[in-house]
């Protein structure tokens, strides 16, 4: 900040006699008040058109008065504006304190001594909203060094993962499932961890980003609060919650990953913890806004296609509830009880491994059985295209037939597959596709062994394979 001083000599003005003047001075001026304590009088010039505004203090010392004009950077002072503000100050002292009559010396003196107690009334109650905010933060002191922990893991997973050939900025889906990204199919046929790992892994730098900002953003502060083990319950918990709403919302299977989920349960707790009297009044009204609105937007930001908006509302909704569990054990006498740690992770892994009871899945058996199938189309269908006749009537019934045949028995036993709901067409679709093969290829075997009866049923068999083919077709994109 540059400045400029001078001093005014004040032999035989106390303190308050001197100020008021300054005050007098301050109305002459058209300048604004911006506090006045004990020995200092504050305030700014008047804002003029292409001009900056300087910050005036006015320090009362014993016989002088020390007249100070700041700008907060050089550029600002190109044109000395500080030297002129204090010489503008300077003339207008000298009228105003020749000319003052006792009246206005008195209401300037009564102005002063309100604003004086103004002043004292705010910076204690500052005092007191730190002093209270303090109480509530009892490990201030150390830091947000779970925050930064968890930033490390996140940042270190990607790099792995861009190592090990995950794109830097648009990661391929079969890269981010590799490094276990949320996938319906999988996360309930036995891969439950993917509810855990799929928060530290997220699809490209921005993404990574952006979460660790609003991380911190949070977590600078709920950190201190919490302390370190139920910061990281929290996290963990509305993390698992939140993928766990994903997995729910979605009846179509995609891919889902990153931290926000988790990150937007931290808030949900610390707006759960801002609607009560725990956070002092003026701290509180003022995060509570800025949380609000930050929630707000990332709600509507996820309406965008491609955004997990699930994993966001249901990242907020159980930190809110998890807030509201952690509040009693926040008083210092019941701070260091671990049943807020054992709750969150109760509840958390309890409804996970509930819901995945009720929800199995023989996902990874059904796409084997489905490499099968295709296995035996492959064979059943490379013939030679040169034998006609009997020979290829003979070929049809020892090769191409029990291919078919083996598909039909690999079907069957998918049959008693337990699928979600796309899997289940597919199911349908390759069911009815063998069925129309196996017919298929006993028309073709009559009638290359002279049968013409079997030229009619063969056509319309032909056009349903054409387009139970198209819906397989249709249903792999």
């Amino acid at each position: 900040m540059v400045q400029h001083s001078e001093t005014i000599d004040t032999s035989g003005l106390d303190a308050n006699a001197a100020l008021a003047l300054v005050h007098g001075t301050f109305q002459q001026l058209g300048w604004t008040v911006q506090f006045i304590d004990a020995d200092r009088y504050s305030g700014f010039t008047k804002k003029t058109w292409g001009q900056p505004v300087d910050l005036i203090t006015v320090r009362a010392l014993p016989a002088a008065l020390e007249v100070t004009s700041a700008l907060p950077n050089a550029a600002l002072d190109r044109k000395q504006t500080n030297a002129k503000k204090v010489q503008q100050f300077l003339a207008a002292w000298a009228g105003v304190s020749g000319s003052a009559t006792d009246a206005q010396r008195s209401e300037w003196s009564a102005f002063v001594a309100d604003v004086q107690q103004r002043t004292a009334a705010a910076i204690e109650a500052e005092k007191q909203e730190a002093a209270a905010l303090d109480a509530v933060m009892p490990e201030k002191e150390k830091g947000a060094i779970t925050t930064i922990g968890i930033a490390g893991v996140n940042v270190l997973v990607f790099i792995l993962m861009w190592i090990g050939g995950v794109g830097f900025f648009e990661p391929a889906g079969e890269g981010l499932l590799r490094w276990g990204a949320n996938f319906p199919p999988y996360t309930l046929d036995g891969q439950a961890w993917r509810l855990l790992t799929c928060i530290f892994v997220h699809v490209g730098v921005v993404h990574l980003v952006m979460n660790m900002y609003a991380l911190f953003l949070v977590g600078t502060i709920l950190e201190p609060m919490l302390g370190w083990k139920r910061y990281l319950a929290a996290y963990l918990a509305t993390g698992l919650l939140a993928s766990l709403t994903s997995l729910w919302w979605h009846p179509v299977p995609r891919l889902a990953a990153g931290a926000s989920g988790a990150i937007m349960g931290l808030f949900g707790v610390f707006v759960a913890l801002l609607t009560t009297k725990l956070v002092p009044p003026r701290t509180r009204a003022s995060l509570l806004r800025g949380f609000l609105v930050y929630i707000g937007i990332t709600l509507l930001y996820g309406l965008k296609q491609g955004v997990d908006n699930a994993a966001h509302l249901g990242g907020v909704l159980s930190g809110f509830v998890l807030g509201y569990a952690f509040l009693p054990f926040l008083k210092p006498e019941r701070r260091r009880s671990p049943v807020p740690v054992l709750v969150a992770a109760l509840l958390s892994v309890g409804i996970c491994l509930y819901y995945l009871y009720r929800h199995p899945y023989d996902t990874r058996a059904f796409e084997r059985a489905d490499k099968v199938v295709s296995a035996h189309r492959v064979k059943a269908l490379n013939l030679p295209d040169s034998l006609g006749g009997s020979d290829y009537a003979n070929l049809l019934a020892t090769q191409a037939l029990p291919e078919w045949k083996a598909a039909e028995q690999e079907l069957k036993v998918a049959a008693g597959y337990r699928l979600l709901p796309y899997q289940q067409q597919r199911r349908s679709l390759l069911n009815r596709y063998v069925q129309l093969r196996l017919r298929e290829t006993e028309l073709l075997i009559r009638m290359n062994r002279g049968d013409s009866t079997a030229n009619a049923p063969f056509a319309q068999v032909s056009a349903e394979l054409n387009s139970i083919l198209e819906a397989l077709s249709g249903q792999a994109k």
